[in-house]
């Protein structure tokens, strides 16, 4: 697996893809590099295909956290309905595995607001943050959630809290400035 990582780090995909399809043919169930070649896959522009890989990680490791994370992801980039369902899922089971992932529970909260689901992703949200508070983009976006549920005194505080963690964060500047 170094091997095939290296090659990556050196932009020798195909050798790194070879690597990786030579360790699974010794070792189908080897999550790690069934995983790492979905990535390969889907840097590629291959997203169904890494998506598929990594089903089937998640189907012989079923508490491998990493691998339902790279699910979400990947799902997340596809950007239909049924996909960003999927995604939340996915990172609804990757932060029961990893509870204490702040990027995780920001995610999901951005999957559930993306569906509709407004109160879940602010929850999701307050939770990523309660795990690590300097995240600008988050407070952004849960200030969106906020204006979203007309909860405009709340929006306001999130925007002021993005901009206290980076001053320079202009787009939590114009959405300060355009509430109405």
């Amino acid at each position: 697996l170094q091997d095939a990582m290296q090659s990556v780090q050196k932009g020798n995909l195909g050798e790194a893809e070879g690597i990786y399809r030579e360790i699974l043919s010794e070792d189908p169930n080897n999550v790690d590099a069934l995983r790492l070649l979905a990535l390969l896959a889907a840097r590629t522009g291959a997203l169904d295909q890494a998506i598929n890989m990594l089903e089937t990680c998640t189907n012989i490791a079923p508490d491998y956290a990493l691998a339902w994370e790279n699910l979400a992801n990947l799902y997340s980039q596809k950007d239909d309905q049924k996909s960003l369902l999927k995604a939340s899922i996915c990172f609804e089971r990757a932060t029961e595995l990893r509870p204490d992932w702040a990027e995780g529970w920001a995610g999901l909260g951005t999957m559930q607001t993306r569906t509709s689901l407004h109160y879940e992703g602010i929850e999701s949200y307050k939770k990523s943050l309660s795990l690590k508070i300097n995240q600008p983009r988050v407070h952004l976006s849960l200030g969106h959630v906020y204006k979203t549920t007309g909860l405009q005194e709340k929006s306001i505080n999130s925007y002021k809290d993005a901009i206290n963690y980076d001053n320079n964060f202009g787009e939590a500047y114009w959405s300060l400035a355009n509430l109405k």
